[in-house]
């Protein structure tokens, strides 16, 4: 037979895929929920669950990775949530005696339940591990082997169904827990004994309790070390000094996992969404410097509780709108930016010694850069992304507003006016006109990640969408062209969605030669950068008819000075910078680039 995944049918009773993978090695994961810095006496949950798929990765150093799908609901399962918010979680050997408590650890309980309680398991926790001292790992006192493990990464990836996205969760071992009975005379790890579980396919399981050798013929001593998993002999075949280690004649390590691959198919599910489409994250290593600071703002409402799990850093309010900062955060690290003053931006570059890293949730960090903030001394990061839904909204508004006429609905009734021209019987896509979005004919410039957001929805509504940016191509089935076909395809547009970044190479994009390619009927909608379009050709060409009209949300000079001449442009929408000022998700980027800020990578949207 042959068939094709999410393609072509099985046409057999029973799914076979998991069953040709065997068996499989239970990761039977333990965790601990952070400790919440608003009430630190308040005990942590312990969590107890077995995952679908657990191996080990490497053994120089030893990384082991566990993956879990998401629930029904579409959340994360709490087991990674935990991971992801402490930067630890332990492995539990999942043997024979202990079958019917790896099974009943597998239930869907709710997040408050302690797995370990319910299923009448003894707790031993973890020693070695950041954060041990106040917030231990809980481990299964019975199982024979248990991994400490750190957090090093996830990787999410997208699913066909709801349940088929999966957190692909790796951790580095810290320290190795081998009962001392478990041994055989020779050192070794003896299966015998310790009878480990392995899934099989469908719901059947094997007990691994036999084994046999076989030794790859004229192997050189590095590749034969590599094979058995004895980091000591690797090294010194290499010419390396061995590390201190375990000190067994053999290394254990992967006997304790070459003949295993494991799987439940219940788990325990969450309250909490998940991340979109796939992500990378690094947790901080035990050295990082105890006690950092971070100072976020009281600008918008932020959920500390998401921000916690890093037993290093304490987190702290402040007022972006004071003219100073109190003095004992003076020695802050990390400066979370949301609408601050000039003035105080001003202060935090004269009195923040410290700081290392700021997080502006600005789409750019204009102001943050204008107070004076040099980014070859200080890293600085943008809220590029949080902004993408929101400003799509506004986008499609505007576009609506132009086609539907309602600004000028708005205008004859503020007259005591019945606009009769826009009601009644009307032309259906009449050639020539910018009436609809269906057949629209719209051309985004700036093809990003607002871009991305937008398309689907003027899709939907039937428009016809192209992209112009620097570079052409494919973008979301979208098709792109470069700005060396600028000429042609704004002669073909109905209306031309601006969403330029700020910068040299952008100001006055849209110039008066430009304009006089775009088509009379033609509208144009920027809530990118106000400096993208040459604000005295546009008026030129609103009051002459030379363009439909415009709706801009953004300007050169902001607030638009009282008496501009924009003001009273012909057919002219004016927004005041409103597509943005929502950040969404900026929990999720904080924690993300805390991760890597403490684990020494590099930073999503560094400047």
């Amino acid at each position: 037979m042959f068939y094709q995944p999410g393609k072509t049918h099985h046409n057999l009773p029973f799914d076979p895929f998991k069953a040709c993978v065997v068996p499989r090695p239970i990761g039977w994961i333990s965790t601990t929920s952070p400790l919440t810095p608003a009430s630190p006496s308040t005990q942590p949950t312990h969590n107890l669950a077995p995952f679908s798929q657990f191996t080990n990765l490497s053994f120089d150093p030893p990384y082991v990775m566990f993956s879990a799908n998401q629930t029904p609901e579409g959340f994360k399962k709490d087991t990674v949530r935990n991971v992801e918010s402490t930067a630890k979680f332990v492995w539990n050997l999942a043997t024979w005696d202990l079958r019917e408590k790896v099974n009943a650890s597998a239930q869907q309980l709710p997040f408050e339940v302690d797995e370990f309680e319910h299923v009448g398991l003894e707790k031993e926790f973890s020693s070695c591990l950041p954060g041990d001292v106040q917030n231990p790992v809980p481990m299964v006192r019975e199982s024979p082997v248990k991994f400490e493990c750190s957090y090093h990464s996830t990787l999410r990836l997208p699913g066909a169904s709801v349940m088929g996205g999966v957190d692909l969760v790796i951790g580095k071992v810290e320290g190795v827990h081998i009962a001392d009975w478990a041994l055989s005379k020779e050192g070794k790890l003896d299966i015998g004994k310790t009878k480990p579980i392995a899934r099989c396919g469908y719901y059947d399981y094997v007990v691994l309790d036999k084994t046999f050798e076989m030794v790859i013929p004229g192997g050189d001593k590095a590749i034969l070390a590599g094979l058995e998993g004895n980091a000591e002999q690797a090294q010194q075949s290499m010419g390396r000094p061995p590390d201190e280690h375990h000190r067994l004649p053999v290394s254990v390590y992967l006997m304790l996992q070459l003949p295993l691959r494991a799987s439940f198919y219940i788990f325990k599910s969450f309250a909490q969404p998940s991340l979109a489409s796939i992500t990378k994250t690094r947790a901080f290593s035990p050295s990082t410097p105890a006690n950092m600071k971070l100072l976020y703002p009281t600008s918008l409402v932020l959920d500390p509780a998401k921000i916690t799990g890093f037993p290093t850093l304490t987190l702290h309010p402040y007022d972006v709108k004071s003219p100073t900062l109190p003095s004992e955060h003076h020695d802050a690290e990390i400066l979370v930016t949301w609408a601050n003053s000039k003035d105080n931006l001003t202060y935090a570059v004269k009195n923040l010694k410290d700081l290392k890293w700021i997080q502006s949730l600005a789409a750019g960090p204009n102001d943050v850069l204008s107070a004076g903030f040099d980014a070859s001394k200080v890293k600085i990061t943008t809220g590029s992304g949080l902004h993408d839904k929101t400003v799509a909204e506004h986008a499609l508004g505007l576009l609506l507003n132009a086609a539907r006429r309602f600004y000028e609905m708005r205008d004859y009734q503020l007259q005591g006016k019945w606009p009769g021209h826009l009601g009644g019987p009307q032309p259906d896509r009449e050639k020539g006109t910018f009436r609809t979005l269906r057949d629209a004919r719209v051309t985004i410039w700036g093809f990003g990640n607002i871009a991305k957001s937008l398309t689907p929805h003027l899709v939907a509504l039937g428009a016809t969408v192209k992209g112009l940016a620097r570079s052409k191509g494919v973008r979301d089935g979208i098709e792109v062209f470069g700005e060396d076909s600028l000429e042609d395809i704004l002669k073909e547009t109905d209306a031309l969605v601006m969403i330029l970044p700020g910068d040299a190479s952008t100001k006055h994009a849209l110039n008066r030669e430009r304009l006089g390619y775009l088509p009379n009927h033609a509208w144009v909608v920027n809530v990118g950068r106000g400096t993208s379009i040459d604000e005295d050709a546009l008026f030129e060409a609103l009051e002459g008819e030379q363009i439909g009209g415009a709706a801009l949300d953004v300007f050169e000079t902001e607030p638009l000075p009282e008496g501009n001449k924009l003001y009273g442009a012909k057919n002219l929408i004016l927004s005041p910078h409103a597509a943005g000022g929502r950040p969404q998700g900026a929990e999720e980027l904080i924690v993300e680039n805390l991760r890597k800020f403490l684990g020494g990578q590099e930073l999503k949207n560094i400047i």
